[in-house]
């Protein structure tokens, strides 16, 4: 049973489940993609599973809940859709689920640390991972619209590819470390991106078969370029934070080939989503400014408003690299 926080909030309390809870593959996937994203809200799983119903699958996310495969993070509560209305059900992992995914799949998957991990997150980082969680499925809907000529693959199927060794790990990594050099600055520094996956390419050669991109989601709440003072070293890389910094420390680490060492890929293209294409503009002029010896096609760009435009086929979006040059992911 839920614990005493969660009293008075019936749709966070769990119910008695009798009797063990026959999984299906469909149950199999939404592990896997909660594995792969944390969080999904329930029109995005939805979207996985169009085969299914929206009653049997509401029916479905409730057992499975209620069965502790799956988890509903605390802090959603405080959620609002802009212009008001309710988010849609947000889902996590749950213990149960992260020992039957390590069990059948061999991931390095903690099996104690859903639930509570979940449970500490506040709003704003709900938003976000849900966010780019919405985006990734998007990306990969995409992809599989196009089964004979392109595939798509999550880190855990790039590494079972390309390095088996990184799956006999505690965990995945997640973390991109390079050596900077930023006026004299010559230290480690550390981003996290939002998302990585490789894009594949089946009727090409093998030099030209994969794609691999590391995704970042600005929902416009993050600086694009500190003032001048907050450039300085110290303020920029130890109490800072900004894209620009994300940009320095993926430049750096394409510089000494970070990815290979770290992931395992023999190269990256950095993906960026905002929200406008005002910002798009305002991100291409950061890196023209601080990055001018950076490939132009290292850097992509897209917004939601144009995505949206284009039904979210990522595919038929037009990118800008960092030079405004239009891109495409075909």
């Amino acid at each position: 049973m839920e614990n005493k926080s969660r009293a008075g909030t019936p749709h966070f309390q769990r119910k008695e489940v009798e009797g063990d809870i026959a999984l299906t593959e469909d149950d199999e996937q939404i592990f896997l993609d909660l594995f792969r994203h944390q969080l999904l809200d329930a029109h995005t799983i939805r979207a996985t599973l169009p085969h299914r119903s929206h009653d049997w699958l509401g029916r479905r996310l409730r057992l499975l809940t209620d069965g502790q495969y799956l988890t509903r993070p605390l802090e959603q509560r405080k959620l609002r859709r802009p212009g008001g209305g309710s988010y849609p059900k947000i889902y996590g992992l749950g213990n149960a689920a992260a020992r039957h995914i390590k069990a059948k799949f061999g991931l390095p998957v903690r099996t104690d640390r859903w639930v509570t991990s979940n449970n500490r997150l506040q709003p704003v980082h709900i938003e976000h991972t849900v966010e780019q969680a919405r985006f990734m499925v998007q990306l990969r809907s995409s992809v599989q619209k196009r089964p004979d000529s392109h595939g798509f693959e999550y880190p855990d199927e790039i590494f079972r590819r390309l390095n088996p060794k990184l799956l006999k790990k505690k965990s995945l990594p997640r973390k991109f470390t390079a050596t900077v050099d930023w006026q004299n600055w010559n230290q480690k520094e550390t981003t996290v991106p939002d998302g990585l996956c490789a894009l594949r390419y089946l009727n090409e050669p093998p030099e030209k078969s994969s794609r691999y991109l590391f995704i970042e989601i600005d929902r416009g709440t993050e600086t694009i370029e500190p003032t001048k003072r907050n450039l300085a070293p110290r303020t920029f890389f130890v109490r800072g934070n900004s894209l620009l910094r994300k940009f320095v420390v993926y430049e750096a680490g394409w510089r000494e080939r970070a990815q290979e060492s770290i992931f395992g890929i023999p190269t990256f293209q950095v993906l960026t989503v905002t929200t406008d294409p005002d910002r798009v503009w305002k991100m291409i002029d950061v890196v023209q400014k601080h990055l001018p010896k950076s490939p132009p096609i290292r850097f992509l760009f897209t917004d939601f408003e144009t995505l949206a435009k284009h039904q979210f086929d990522v595919f038929t979006v037009p990118l800008l690299d960092a030079s405004g040059k239009e891109r495409s992911l075909q």
